[in-house]
């Protein structure tokens, strides 16, 4: 077909490995992404193997991993756009997959960046090519639950200030109505002292 003809000229003229652009994910039974991977001779190519990813082997390989309530981890490809996620429930790959996507990670080898999910809020977004392969691995995360073990933390350390500050202005306190204490005592000896003075002058 044109298209397949269309790839392989880019992909030879790039002289890199090419994901063919028609595919969209738009069956549940498609788990695999085509790419054209060149084949040389020395410098100089002279063919193309047709590749396919297995998304089900990133579906075993994912679903162990704790990724929290709003973790996401995607595979995009070099333009950035998303070919697959994967979420606390599981894979989805299809049309309606969010397209959002930084500007600079097209142009950086990798990065991070904050991003504005719709109906989500702030997203923490982390991202990296994968070396000679048009594709982009991407982790995101909403911003409240990025910094949730941070923010009890907080709190935490917030409470523990809150009670060494009490404690301190109470030994404060306390130092403040000795100090107060010994000088009414010492007052009451120099009074004595000078009450014992005159009787011994009057004797």
């Amino acid at each position: 077909p044109d298209s397949v003809r269309t790839s392989i000229d880019e992909m030879a003229a790039r002289e890199l490995v090419l994901l063919i652009p028609g595919w969209s994910g738009a069956s549940d039974s498609t788990w695999q992404i085509p790419f054209l991977f060149p084949l040389r001779d020395g410098t100089t190519t002279k063919g193309a193997m047709l590749l396919e990813l297995d998304l089900g082997y990133f579906l075993n390989l994912l679903q162990n991993i704790d990724i929290g309530r709003t973790g996401r981890i995607s595979i995009r490809s070099d333009q950035g756009k998303i070919l697959a996620n994967f979420e606390s429930g599981g894979l989805s790959v299809g049309r309606k997959l969010d397209e959002h996507c930084p500007a600079e990670m097209t142009k950086t080898l990798s990065g991070t960046a904050v991003i504005e999910h719709p109906g989500e809020g702030s997203c923490h977004l982390a991202y990296i090519h994968v070396r000679d392969y048009p594709f982009i691995i991407s982790v995101s995360q909403r911003l409240d639950e990025f910094f949730h073990g941070f923010d009890k933390h907080k709190k935490k350390l917030l409470g523990i200030l809150v009670v060494l500050t009490f404690l301190c202005f109470a030994g404060l306190v306390m130092l403040l109505r000795l100090l107060k204490r010994k000088q009414e005592y010492l007052s009451a000896l120099t009074d004595s002292n000078d009450q014992n003075e005159d009787l011994i002058r009057k004797l």
